[in-house]
């Protein structure tokens, strides 16, 4: 479902989801707000989309004509406690933003420069309509969790505009969540094919390199990534460290992860933290371990796993 708010000088296209099913327990209504970097308006009309990654549950309840957004959020475990909503941020001039909204949080927005091509596909912006529709109605889909329909969609878009690399890279999405590797991997390839600077791609192959242990697969990857853009996408950073944690590569992994932590000035990578405590954790820096998982205890105050974080923290002072 597709709600439209026309407040001042501003109008938001929102997607909502609805978790009203069995064994689901609401949390609480929070509020964040967008902005853009240069503090001027917000252009009319962006779309918020529900990451299909984010676990739990939310929903945008309203936006206000300021960038100020009221948003819900449920949880699968009732004595689970979090004020986090990871949606999808686009808007055509601006930079696509995947962000946790967190209660007080602000998103900053950023307009498309020169490295546009870099960060989008500058052949997606010249999708026709029937093509630019169809893969409209595919974003819906994944965003609702319906597979199926999404490819359809997607696939649809491509027939009929296949130079579309955006919707290569959602493809492969749905078939990734389908179980379907081989098939998510053509579809990331074929949109670095035809956009060899989009750079979501990367990720989304990095991504899945390591889930099948592919791990010098996995650090290529990055590396290509990297020497396109090495500030643009925190990231990447992560995946390149996440291969050096699992090849027992330790200070490879604490460099890329310092990038990671450096250049997430919005603090979405937050598991970065996380990993760094556990890759000084394993250095025998115990005290920079502590550091780290408290900084993620505190730059995330309701993380599913606080309280253990918490107990691996008190066991490390204690020793």
């Amino acid at each position: 479902m597709t709600l439209v708010w026309k407040l001042g000088f501003v109008s938001f296209s929102l997607g909502l989801v609805c978790f009203g099913q069995l064994g689901k327990s609401q949390i609480g209504t929070f509020h964040a707000k967008i902005v853009l970097e240069d503090g001027t308006e917000l252009p009319r009309t962006p779309i918020i989309m529900i990451h299909p990654q984010m676990h739990g549950g939310c929903k945008i309840n309203q936006v206000f004509g300021n960038g100020t957004l009221m948003y819900s959020a449920w949880s699968d475990q009732p004595d689970v406690t979090s004020d986090e909503c990871t949606v999808e941020i686009r808007l055509e001039g601006l930079r696509t933003k995947i962000a946790t909204l967190r209660d007080g949080s602000v998103v900053t927005l950023k307009r498309v420069g020169l490295s546009e091509g870099v960060v989008s596909p500058v052949s997606s912006l010249n999708a026709p309509k029937p093509a630019a529709k169809a893969y409209s109605k595919g974003v819906e889909a994944l965003r609702h969790g319906k597979w199926d329909e999404a490819q359809k969609d997607f696939e649809q878009s491509i027939k009929l505009y296949p130079e579309y690399a955006q919707a290569y890279s959602d493809l492969g999405e749905v078939l990734e969540k389908q179980q379907k590797p081989v098939e998510a991997q053509a579809a990331f390839q074929k949109a670095l094919e035809l956009s060899p600077t989009y750079l979501k791609p990367y990720a989304q192959l990095a991504r899945l390199a390591i889930s099948q242990n592919r791990l010098q697969d996995a650090l290529q990857i990055t590396d290509r990534a990297l020497k396109l853009n090495p500030v643009e996408f925190p990231s990447i950073y992560y995946y390149q460290a996440l291969a050096h944690y699992q090849m027992h590569q330790l200070q490879p992994a604490e460099d890329s992860l310092k990038q990671a932590i450096q250049l997430d000035v919005d603090h979405q990578m937050l598991k970065a933290y996380y990993m760094m405590g556990l890759v000084l954790e394993q250095k025998g820096d115990k005290p920079g371990a502590i550091h780290a998982f408290e900084s993620y205890v505190e730059q995330s105050p309701k993380p599913n796993d606080a309280d253990a974080v918490k107990d691996r923290i008190a066991r490390m002072k204690a020793q």
